[in-house]
C-alpha cells in the first residue's frame, strides 16, 4: 500500500498579500487590476481574496475592520479556517 505523502506549501509571500488586500486601499487599489486567483496555492487565501475583491468593487476601499462582517455573510467559512485574520483584524 504507497503512503500518502503531504506536500507542505509555504503561503508566507500569500498571508502578506492577504494582508495588505484586509489593510491597506492604496495597496488594494494598485493591486486589484493585476490579481490573479490562479497563482494562490492556499484555497483559503485564495477565497479571502475573491471576498475581497468584491468589496473593493462595491466600496472601492480595503474592508480592514469590515472582514469580520464579510466572514459572517460567508457562514461556511470561519476563522478557525483562517488564523492568519486574527492580528488582520485586531489591527486598526
Amino acid at each position: 500500500m504507497p503512503l500518502l505523502r503531504r506536500k507542505v506549501i509555504d503561503s508566507t509571500t500569500e498571508k502578506r498579500i492577504l494582508t495588505g488586500l484586509i489593510t491597506s486601499t492604496k495597496f488594494l487599489k494598485e493591486v486589484y487590476p493585476q490579481i490573479d486567483y490562479s497563482y494562490f496555492k492556499n484555497s483559503y487565501i485564495e477565497k479571502v481574496a475573491r471576498w475581497i475583491s468584491d468589496y473593493y468593487e462595491t466600496y472601492e476601499l480595503a474592508p480592514k475592520q469590515e472582514i469580520e462582517s464579510i466572514f459572517e455573510k460567508n457562514k461556511d467559512f470561519t476563522y478557525s479556517h483562517f488564523p492568519l485574520l486574527y492580528p488582520c483584524i485586531d489591527s486598526k
